[in-house]
């Protein structure tokens, strides 16, 4: 219907403050909860093509409702329908469109503010580039 067409979303999918989602918490952070997550899919879902989403840091401070970025990963990956928190998109003929996503807030080595790629998703990258070499033709944007 629409070709070959996506969203990709930058991620930081809420904003990072209280915004009366919460009726038992008035001072609950929005960024990060499930209700954060299942509002950016629905609203990146209606546009009616797929879509992929770089995962930002503020896109597991769901502080308030869970205990470890482990589980807000799951909830923002079952949100969104992703199995991982990269993707990669072919979008023309030998050109990739790829991914990686934040899986670190809480326990971010220096800051929350930092975005953390983890190991499986650098070794997931290296054999991409590794195998879609651009002296054969191919493009990959990051």
């Amino acid at each position: 219907k629409h070709g070959n067409v996506a969203i990709v979303s930058l991620g930081d999918l809420g904003e990072s403050k209280n915004c009366d989602h919460n009726p038992e918490s008035d001072s609950e952070l929005f960024a990060g909860t499930s209700m954060c997550h299942e509002m950016a899919a629905g609203f990146l879902g209606s546009m009616g093509v797929p879509y992929d989403v770089v995962g930002g840091n503020h896109d597991l401070e769901g502080l308030d409702e869970f205990e470890t970025d482990k589980e807000n990963l799951e909830v923002y990956l079952k949100a969104h329908g992703k199995e991982t928190p990269q993707f990669c998109r072919q979008i023309a003929e030998k050109t990739l469109l790829v991914g990686m996503g934040s899986t670190l807030f809480r326990d971010a080595k220096f800051t929350s503010h930092e975005v953390t790629i983890d190991q499986q998703q650098i070794d997931w990258f290296e054999n991409l580039v590794s195998t879609h070499k651009a002296e054969d033709g191919w493009k990959i944007f990051v």
